[in-house]
């Protein structure tokens, strides 16, 4: 990887994948597992709410303006 900002990147994956073993040596992957399934992270909710509002506006937005023109592109690709 060249640059900085990638290096950073990879960086931190190592970090986390480093992380991640150490605590299943430590925890076990079955207690890991309960832990993280447990875990409320405030990010959780937000993520899924900005997941589901993107896919709706997708699916109205393919619904609602969809023209035969664009039905008729849609079928051949």
């Amino acid at each position: 990887m060249i640059g900085l900002e990638k290096v950073n990147g990879e960086h931190s994956l190592i970090m986390l994948v480093y992380n991640i073993k150490r605590t299943i040596n430590i925890l076990g992957v079955p207690d890991l597992i309960a832990k993280i399934k447990a875990w409320n992270s405030p990010y959780k909710t937000k993520d899924l709410f900005l997941i589901k509002t993107t896919y709706l506006n997708l699916f109205i937005g393919f619904i609602f303006f969809e023209t035969p023109q664009n039905k008729f592109k849609n079928s051949i690709v």
